[in-house]
């Protein structure tokens, strides 16, 4: 009976403890309460307003940003160009925006094929679609545009009216066709029309060569001409050599067959250069460079060899056939052996036409018209 005290001593120091704790967990969770209704709350408001929700990542891909009101998985727009063909704007994934406009992951553009213009696809990274301006629409990341008659062109951006069927790469682009590689500063594209416009362009041509055509002479017409002045002639040439183009501005009508270059139009086949007012590519069948036509202050320049001066010649229309590899001058022509020294002579020939064999370098310069002789002078 002795130790009975002592036991309810001890059952009332754990029962004591056993309450402290309680109170203290019960303090903490009136502490948590209010933190936990703040969380509640700003749940139900996210759930009633999706403004607020930020759009999700889906394979890698960031469909919108915290503007985006609706995400849309797979959105398609389609519709019909000014020329009645059909086109079907569609992504992986696009974010609408609050004023209408959507945002496109990996965008697909595509236009249909009709009598004589072929199908066109855009493909890029992003896409962006304004529903509110007319239809207006832009790509950017990897802008790839390819076209059904054999033309491949790339630009960091596009910016399009799918209303006006008109197109442009502000940034610049790169073009690979079946005439050549090129890259301008600026393109700008009208479907309708079928105009291509290129601004600051560099070529480099893919010429039409035929086997068993190198080294052959030139047909010119036969006329009594000095050999001095007329079948001596040579120039430095080398018809292996790529053609590089360069010009301010080039224009490309889909159906004509041909480019025109103008605004500081030249032509350059390794020794040889050729500048004019305006340049036209001429395309084959299989939309290859089938000839250049020069016309406007025709001036070739002959580079030879270290130690001899530059030939010269001018005229009013050149013609380079690139499967003959051949080039006739036409129209007053005029050829300059410029002084391969101070005080040294220059010599001076004209004519009415001068054929030069890019292969061999040899040159006939002719009277023609109302010119039956060639003519010789030294200053």
């Amino acid at each position: 009976m002795a130790e009975q005290p002592q036991t309810d001593k001890n059952t009332g120091a754990s029962d004591a403890s056993h309450i402290a704790a309680y109170s203290k967990r019960i303090l903490t969770l009136r502490r948590l309460l209010p933190l936990a209704a703040c969380l509640l709350l700003l749940l139900l408001v996210l759930a009633a307003n999706p403004d607020f929700v930020r759009a999700p990542v889906v394979d890698g891909l960031l469909t919108g940003d915290d503007n985006d009101r609706l995400v849309i998985d797979r959105p398609v727009f389609e519709g019909r160009l000014p020329d009645g063909r059909r086109y079907q704007l569609a992504a992986v994934q696009g974010g609408q925006k609050t004023n209408g406009n959507v945002g496109l992951s990996a965008a697909r553009l595509t236009i249909e094929a009709a009598p004589g213009r072929p199908a066109i696809l855009f493909t890029a990274d992003k896409g962006f679609y304004r529903v509110t301006e007319d239809g207006t629409a832009s790509l950017s990341g990897n802008v790839v545009v390819e076209t059904g008659d054999g033309r491949y062109i790339s630009a960091p951006r596009l910016d399009m009216n799918i209303d006006t069927a008109s197109w442009q790469a502000p940034d610049g682009a790169t073009m690979r066709a079946p005439s050549g590689d090129m890259t301008t500063q600026q393109l700008s594209v009208d479907e309708t029309s079928g105009l291509y416009r290129f601004r600051d362009i560099k070529m480099r041509l893919r010429p039409r060569h035929k086997a068993g055509q190198a080294g052959r002479s030139v047909s010119a017409p036969t006329q009594t001409v000095p050999s001095e002045t007329g079948s001596g002639l040579r120039f430095a040439t080398d018809a292996a050599a790529p053609i590089d183009i360069e010009a301010g501005l080039m224009a490309w009508q889909r159906g004509a067959d041909q480019n025109r270059l103008s605004d500081g139009a030249r032509i350059q086949q390794g020794p040889l250069t050729l500048s004019a007012a305006r340049i036209d590519i001429v395309l084959a069948d299989d939309g290859t460079a089938q000839s250049l036509i020069a016309e406007g202050e025709v001036v070739l320049i002959s580079e030879e060899k270290a130690g001899q001066a530059p030939r010269r010649a001018q005229a009013e229309q050149a013609v380079m056939d690139l499967s003959a590899e051949t080039l006739v001058m036409r129209g007053n022509v005029a050829v300059v052996q410029m002084a391969a020294k101070a005080g040294a002579q220059e010599s001076r020939l004209s004519g009415g036409q001068l054929a030069l064999d890019l292969a061999s370098g040899k040159a006939r310069l002719t009277g023609g018209g109302d010119k039956p002789r060639a003519r010789i002078e030294l200053r």
